[in-house]
């Protein structure tokens, strides 16, 4: 079969048990608060990107919790069936065909979650000022400078640095890791191709196609098609 990129075994299988190794060291008080509080940080982070107005604020915080709660009841129990038939799966060779099942799992909720949030997403998007826009490519390409910086150049200094990373994220939550945790950490990461330049690549692009239609409608409508 074609090799299809990012479809690699090696590729999903590590980001997979990195991903399912997470919920065993998070206590479940840590995954509670930060889950609870995600519409505040939500909406802080649009503030950073917008710099809201008080209109567009108390408009998007009805929005913001709503989408909440749906989230919370809807989708959180999908995901955790999803994740735990993974875990099932994982513990076999996995074919090439049941890893793209997978991933088109994973892009049915994204598209799933793109149809909620895209209505009101476009009705606010078509509020923001050109003076809003160019606060958001300003926070846009600072973000993406700093993420050059953190990946690194070479590919031991970005598995290095993936690895601290993680290892400063996990601690904070759960505390110092085991020698054992941060050798199995770091061999899965190993395991993962270096895709960075891709991504920051695709990023980049997706970028500058929101921005250009930010300055090119103010139709509801045509911004909504362009958010999926």
């Amino acid at each position: 079969m074609e090799d299809l990129g990012f479809l690699n075994r090696s590729y999903w299988l590590g980001f997979f048990r990195i991903l399912l190794l997470c919920p065993l060291l998070v206590s479940c008080n840590t995954l509670y608060i930060t889950y609870s509080t995600a519409d505040w940080i939500v909406l802080w982070k649009l503030d950073r990107y917008f710099a809201l107005s008080s209109t567009q604020e108390h408009y998007l915080d009805i929005q913001v919790k709503a989408f909440h709660v749906w989230h919370r009841h809807d989708q959180l129990p999908q995901y955790a069936q999803f994740l735990g038939e993974i875990d099932q799966s994982s513990k076999h060779e996995l074919s090439q065909a049941a890893l793209e099942n997978i991933v088109a799992s994973v892009e049915r909720f994204r598209v799933h979650l793109a149809k909620r949030v895209a209505p009101p997403g476009a009705k606010f998007l078509a509020t923001v000022t050109p003076a809003q826009i160019r606060h958001f490519e300003e926070v846009l390409d600072q973000d993406y400078r700093r993420l050059v910086s953190e990946i690194g150049d070479e590919p031991k200094e970005r598995v290095d640095k993936r690895m601290e990373a993680t290892a400063e994220t996990l601690t904070s939550w759960v505390g110092e890791l085991s020698e054992d945790q941060e050798t199995y950490i770091r061999e899965r990461m190993k395991a993962i191709p270096d895709t960075a330049d891709v991504w920051l690549a695709y990023r980049r692009s997706r970028q500058e196609q929101l921005l250009e239609l930010l300055r090119s409608s103010h139709d509801p409508f045509i911004l909504e098609q362009g958010l999926y």
